[in-house]
């Protein structure tokens, strides 16, 4: 049985209102660029990589710019 995110985000938590305001946004000037090449592994859609960003940031593992540039 495939995970579904969001039935494991607590509802009125940081993480589910997270979710829910990223998936409102308008990425699809990043989502013309997200594509995947003939070979290789399957790109992660821009979306989610919003999400985890904005999460860990919020979480305060990634504290400063430094840091995420080092992290990427």
């Amino acid at each position: 049985m495939p995970l579904v995110l969001e039935d494991q985000l607590g509802p009125g938590s940081l993480a589910h209102a997270t979710y829910h305001l990223v998936d409102a946004l308008d990425l699809s000037g990043c989502d013309s660029h997200y594509r995947n090449d003939p070979t290789g592994a399957t790109a992660l859609a821009p979306s989610m990589l919003l999400k985890a960003v904005l999460l860990a940031c919020s979480q305060g593992a990634i504290a400063d710019t430094h840091q995420l540039s080092t992290a990427v």
